[in-house]
């Protein structure tokens, strides 16, 4: 039983990160296409 609840989480956990990972990018993709008048922020990537 514990086994399965391990993996279950580990499956689970791995799904969220790859939801946040996504999230994060559209986000990042709104903030260049909203905000090109920042140009510090080209520098630092």
């Amino acid at each position: 039983m514990s086994e399965t609840f391990c993996c279950d989480f580990g499956v689970s956990l791995a799904v969220l990160l790859l939801e946040m990972k996504a999230t994060l990018e559209d986000f990042e993709d709104q903030l260049m296409s909203s905000g090109q008048a920042e140009p510090e922020l080209e520098g630092v990537s």
